[in-house]
């Protein structure tokens, strides 16, 4: 994954001015941002998770769409579904130990990288 991690404080998320989430309570915002490790700056055509490798992490998308694609037995690419912001990645993995779909970024893309408690 072609990526640069940046730090942007919960106060300032890019998620925050989007209509569709409502407005944290301060103590709501100090709880979430316990979760936090930072974000990743991830270029066009980057992998974020690979089929059957694990990761520490799931990811939120705070800009740009990442679009969630399996491998088949023929080596071509069935698209799956997009992930926009907000949306999280990672869950599968993280809730039931394997993934059988890669994550890659359609464009660039900033996201938020929270550990994965099962993994650790």
């Amino acid at each position: 994954m072609a990526t640069s991690k940046s730090s942007i404080e919960c106060l300032h998320c890019p998620l925050r001015r989007k209509k569709a989430f409502r407005e944290l309570k301060d103590d709501e915002l100090q709880f979430v941002s316990k979760f936090k490790i930072g974000e990743l700056d991830v270029d066009a055509q980057s992998a974020v998770l690979i089929e059957q490798q694990a990761t520490p992490h799931v990811y939120t998308v705070l800009e740009g769409v990442l679009y969630r694609h399996r491998t088949l037995q023929d080596g071509s690419r069935q698209i799956l579904n997009f992930s926009m912001p907000g949306d999280i990645v990672g869950l599968q993995l993280a809730m039931m130990g394997e993934i059988h779909h890669s994550v890659t970024a359609l464009g660039y893309v900033l996201i938020k990288e929270i550990p994965n408690r099962a993994a650790a």
